[in-house]
């Protein structure tokens, strides 16, 4: 494994995205979602080769609008930090985020982007408002999943423009945080879900294709660290190896076609937020 002394990759930034860290797996989670729960020692173990390793862990919008500079005859290098900056992204807003994650990286003093769907913040099993507010305040970034969890490709114009544009209101006014980002639920991105997320003040929009991201792209790539990823092929993905990747994307490739069989679980009917009521 690579560390201090590794050349850290080249080329791109490296947006890991994680999504729920429980003690416990629900037991009646689908084969389709155990996956995305990692278990709290797994985390721990991601976060201390974070740490020890020397990987620098900047904040989605810097390191996405943040210009690469070269010194003398070094590599290209970000300013004041190591080559290829990572950038570490938590989607769905489950209630770990703010009893497990949050404190951990904390300490740690790592930043981090989580992406809530606002419909279900307050819901069993979810960040509630007042934690959204709370981790804001202590140096949390938020940013938009959509108002439900819904397979924005699907959708028409206006129930499209209503999810962008109500999920990045309500964040921006309950954390006074502006909101730039948006990802995806599911990973579904075409053209139109692009513009329409341009048109509606967002600076980008993150997938979950498995490549080194590109600074001030309107796509932004993130790589899924599932429940099972050990640190050898972490830190493949962290120093920019082309096997953990090519296999990544050749294992999505194979499943692309039977995943799109399989129907997409139905998003929750828009309701009245808790932030509004």
């Amino acid at each position: 494994m690579s560390g201090k002394n590794g050349n850290h990759g080249r080329g791109g930034m490296r947006v890991l995205l994680f999504h729920a860290v429980v003690r416990e797996r629900p037991r009646r989670a689908s084969w389709r979602e155990r996956k995305y729960w990692m278990g709290i020692d797994e985390f721990r173990a991601h976060v201390s080769l974070l740490a020890e390793g020397g990987y620098s862990v900047l904040p989605l919008d810097r390191a996405w609008q943040t210009r690469p500079s070269r010194v003398g005859n070094s590599p290209t290098l970000w300013p004041g930090q190591l080559p290829a900056p990572v950038v570490l992204t938590l989607d769905d807003g489950h209630a770990s985020a703010g009893e497990v994650v949050w404190p951990m990286l904390r300490e740690a003093g790592m930043a981090a982007t989580f992406f809530v769907n606002t419909a279900t913040l307050g819901t069993h099993g979810h960040l509630r408002w007042r934690d959204v507010r709370a981790m804001g305040a202590s140096g949390a970034s938020f940013a938009s999943h959509g108002h439900r969890h819904a397979d924005m490709t699907a959708l028409g114009c206006r129930a499209l423009d209503v999810e962008l544009r109500m999920s990045k209101d309500l964040l921006e006014g309950w954390t006074g945080q502006r909101v730039e980002f948006f990802a995806a639920p599911y990973g579904r991105v075409n053209r139109r879900v692009v513009d329409a997320a341009l048109a509606a003040g967002y600076r980008a929009v993150c997938t979950s294709v498995p490549m080194p991201a590109r600074r001030g792209s309107a796509k932004v790539s993130r790589i899924a660290i599932h429940t099972g990823t050990s640190p050898e092929e972490l830190c493949g993905f962290l120093d920019g190896r082309r096997f953990p990747y090519w296999a990544r994307r050749a294992r999505a490739a194979c499943l692309a076609w039977p995943k799109r069989l399989l129907p997409v679980p139905q998003a929750r009917p828009a309701a009245e937020p808790e932030a509004a009521r």
